[in-house]
């Protein structure tokens, strides 16, 4: 299975939300020679998970409050 920069990138983020529960999509995407609003459609649909407090939407950032740490590996 071929895996392209884009892949790469995505797994960074996953990889980087589950481990500290924090990530700014937008750096993240500019340290990968993406453009910062590569992941903007992604955040939209994160709309409905802020809204129950499963997430924290800030710009580009996505953290996990304390009370949904359970629900990154669970």
């Amino acid at each position: 299975i071929a895996v392209d920069a884009t892949a790469r990138l995505r797994r960074a983020a996953i990889e980087t939300l589950m481990g500290a529960l924090d990530v700014d999509l937008g750096a993240l995407a500019l340290a990968h020679g993406a453009p910062a609003t590569l992941f903007d459609e992604a955040l939209a649909a994160l709309a409905p998970l802020a809204a129950d407090g499963l997430c924290v939407l800030e710009g580009r950032r996505v953290s996990v409050p304390d009370a949904a740490r359970f629900h990154v590996r669970n």
